[in-house]
């Protein structure tokens, strides 16, 4: 009776909407980069953090522990990124072909894109050249190339979210202006509407929305992601403890995203 019992808790435990979601988000490659990313930068805020302490500092050991999970995570990464820059190049060249976009919004995504790309070529390298497959003759100078290339994908990401959300706003206007004139009708005039239309109307403006909340999203990560490359940099003087807030905060934004398109 009690292993009965037992196995119905387990079943119910492992079985249950959340392991599932668990399971799913922890097979792919994207959940655990998100996972090892908040770590990664978690730690660095830490360090940061706990090297301001005077009161209640810990000791060097700990920190330096703190600053090895850090390295960890950022290696870690740069494997996982291996060969990524194919999909990067793939989604540019499927930006340049979408019918649904005009040239604007073809040339900021699909450079982006590239850029994107560019950056994972240049992170891989950097990562060969840390496991002495390669030698370079200067990596300090291609690890500032491979943060141009994040920060220039970053910026367009960012100003085509921008130019996406000012034509989707113009459409969610026009959609308004023609509801408003169906509204404005006779009642006998009504009747006789094409419904057809009026249901295209409803889901056209259910569709107009959720492609702005899409892009206020990405707007967001963008924003915020743009501290870390920015700080790394030196282009502004932002310390340690800032950019891996950015990274913390982007990380959980982008676990949720991902959770939300698994979740049953």
């Amino acid at each position: 009776m009690v292993s009965e019992k037992s196995t119905n808790l387990l079943s119910d435990v492992f079985e249950s909407k959340y392991a599932n979601i668990y399971v799913k988000y922890a097979a792919s490659t994207a959940g655990r980069d998100k996972a090892y990313r908040f770590i990664q930068y978690f730690s660095r805020f830490l360090v940061y953090t706990l090297n301001q302490q005077t009161a209640l500092k810990p000791t060097a050991t700990f920190i330096a522990a703190l600053s090895k999970i850090q390295a960890s995570m950022t290696e870690t990464r740069k494997i996982l990124r291996l060969g990524k820059f194919i999909d990067s190049f793939k989604l540019a060249l499927a930006a340049i072909n979408n019918p649904a976009s005009d040239e604007l919004a073809k040339l900021l995504s699909s450079v982006s894109k590239l850029f994107m790309g560019m950056y994972v070529i240049c992170d891989g390298a950097g990562w060969l050249n840390s496991t002495g497959l390669i030698k370079l003759k200067n990596p300090q100078q291609l690890s500032k190339v491979s943060m141009r290339c994040w920060l220039t994908s970053i910026v367009l990401s960012f100003l085509n979210g921008l130019y996406s959300k000012y034509a989707l706003n113009l459409r969610r206007v026009a959609i308004a202006s023609t509801s408003s004139a169906y509204s404005n009708k006779s009642i006998a005039e009504t009747v006789d509407m094409d419904k057809d239309t009026l249901v295209l109307i409803a889901k056209e403006k259910d569709t107009i929305n959720a492609k702005i909340n899409a892009v206020n999203n990405q707007l967001l990560v963008d924003a915020v992601d743009m501290i870390i490359p920015v700080g790394i940099l030196g282009l502004v003087n932002i310390n340690n403890g800032v950019i891996g807030a950015a990274g913390m905060i982007t990380s959980i934004l982008g676990a949720n995203d991902l959770i939300s398109k698994i979740s049953p």
